[in-house]
C-alpha cells in the first residue's frame, strides 16, 4: 500500500506556502459544471471521478466541523485523477464489502486507522437505542 501524507490546512493562520498550495488545487475542474446534485439519484448521471469535491462524500477532501480546516487525503494529485470508483464514498459502499486494506487505499489512512473508525461507529450505533435495535434483531 503506497500511502502519502495527508496535507491539514487551517484556514485561520494560513502561511505562504498553504496559500500557494490551495491556488494550484482551485483550477478549473466544475467550471461548467451544472450545480451539485441534491439527491444521490441525482449523482447517477454524474461522470466519475466526482466532479463535486465541496460535497461530503467525496474522498479527495474534508473540511473541519467548525469549517476552519481542511484536509486533503492525496495533496499529491489533482481531484480529476483519482479512481473514478473511489472518489465518492457512496459508490464504495454501494460496491459491497470490501476490507479495512482496501477502504484505507481509498481513504488514504492505515488498516488500523479504519478499524478503529470501524470500532467507534459501531459503539455509537449501540449506545443509541433506535439503531441498536435494528443490530441485534
Amino acid at each position: 500500500m503506497n500511502i502519502h501524507k495527508a496535507r491539514t490546512i487551517n484556514l485561520r493562520k494560513t502561511k505562504k506556502e498553504d496559500r500557494e498550495f490551495l491556488e494550484s488545487k482551485s483550477g478549473t475542474y466544475v467550471k461548467g459544471m451544472k450545480r451539485q446534485p441534491r439527491t444521490r439519484g441525482g449523482c447517477k448521471e454524474v461522470y466519475r471521478p466526482c466532479p463535486f469535491v465541496g460535497c461530503k462524500y467525496h474522498l479527495y477532501l474534508d473540511v473541519s466541523n467548525d469549517g476552519t480546516s481542511i484536509k486533503f487525503n492525496f495533496p499529491e494529485i489533482m481531484p480529476e485523477q483519482m479512481d473514478p470508483r473511489a472518489s465518492c464514498a457512496l459508490d464504495v459502499a454501494l460496491r459491497g464489502d470490501h476490507t479495512l486494506e482496501e477502504v484505507g487505499e481509498m481513504m488514504n489512512i492505515t488498516r488500523e486507522r479504519v478499524r478503529q473508525i470501524e470500532e467507534m461507529a459501531l459503539l455509537e450505533v449501540l449506545d443509541d437505542e433506535e439503531l441498536g435495535r435494528f443490530y441485534y434483531d
